[in-house]
């Protein structure tokens, strides 16, 4: 049973979304800071309450997920649905609405606790995070727009919800200067960027993977509207947007002399991303686009990995 519930609730995907935000924390934020000899303007007990809400978040709507998704699974695949195997129906649908309001409270808990202007953007996200689960998932490019940008906002929220406070402090925004501000969203967008590419190609194997059920169900995915060739194509030329974009970055380390970095983030993401692009071009079982959606989870995490250069970044004003 506790095996079903994490699944249910994608336990993977909650520690990848609770490690980036902690990684953004530790590494982009903290380090941000420490170079200018200043505490966070979030203090850490906050911080933990934000990342609290984006659980709960992640946890409505898995269930609003599974609700939307349950009557195409009992056509498909019964034994797949949690939904009335695991928990009701109804119990689902309040348990998602209880948790998407505590998320939002947490928000405002937030807001009035730190000066900033949170419950706005906070309720555009709940919104996203419905929309892409319960009208726009499976639609073969609005939902992996939404689904992309909600993993590169894990990286990129943190810093404009830090950001958004640091404005309305008008004497300590002047004493950092804006060229110091420009350089943690400059960071925070690379790996903004990072995330949004990995996500949209994760998401167009997932298409390939499941292509027979889709076309079984008449779905219109990427791979059943344009086709398995320029789903393919598609994924090729994303994956080589990724790896110049990487490219680009160790570009500027090189400048400083930071050869270690520029060799650290090769081994963690071009030498996969180049064994990526070589397995895809052989993939056509099931299990081969499987195991790429796998090895595409292994690359984001040695993303978060690549935060911790962040530090030289911050020591050697590369940006």
């Amino acid at each position: 049973m506790l095996k079903d519930i994490l699944n249910l609730i994608r336990w993977k995907t909650l520690l990848i979304a609770i490690f980036a935000l902690i990684a953004t924390r530790v590494f982009i934020i903290d380090y941000f800071y420490a170079s200018l000899e200043i505490s966070p303007l979030i203090s850490v007990p906050h911080y933990a309450l934000f990342v609290l809400s984006v659980v709960l978040m992640i946890i409505a709507t898995c269930l609003t997920d599974e609700l939307a998704n349950y009557a195409v699974y009992q056509k498909i695949r019964p034994e797949s649905t949690y939904i009335d195997a695991l928990i009701k129906r109804k119990t689902a649908i309040i348990l998602s609405l209880i948790l998407y309001i505590v998320a939002l409270i947490l928000g405002f808990f937030i807001q009035f606790s730190n000066d900033a202007s949170v419950i706005l953007s906070f309720t555009i996200i709940v919104v996203m995070m419905y929309l892409y689960v319960s009208k726009a998932k499976h639609n073969y490019f609005a939902g992996k727009f939404i689904i992309s940008l909600l993993y590169a906002l894990l990286f990129l929220y943190p810093i404009l919800l830090e950001l958004n406070i640091l404005y309305a402090k008008a004497d300590l925004f002047r004493a950092i200067g804006e060229p110091k501000v420009m350089q943690l969203i400059y960071i925070a967008a690379f790996f903004a960027s990072f995330a949004f590419l990995l996500t949209f190609i994760s998401e167009l194997i997932k298409d390939m993977r499941d292509e027979d059920d889709d076309r079984m169900i008449n779905r219109k995915t990427f791979v059943t509207y344009f086709g398995e060739n320029a789903t393919k194509g598609t994924i090729y030329f994303l994956s080589v947007v990724l790896i110049v974009a990487v490219a680009y970055f160790q570009f500027r380390y090189h400048e400083a002399s930071q050869m270690m970095i520029v060799y650290g983030i090769s081994i963690l993401v071009h030498i996969p991303m180049l064994y990526f692009i070589n397995e895809l071009r052989k993939a056509k079982a099931i299990q081969d686009y499987d195991f790429l959606g796998k090895l595409l989870s292994m690359i984001f995490i040695s993303l978060l990995f690549a935060t911790t250069a962040v530090k030289h970044i911050m020591t050697n004003g590369l940006i």
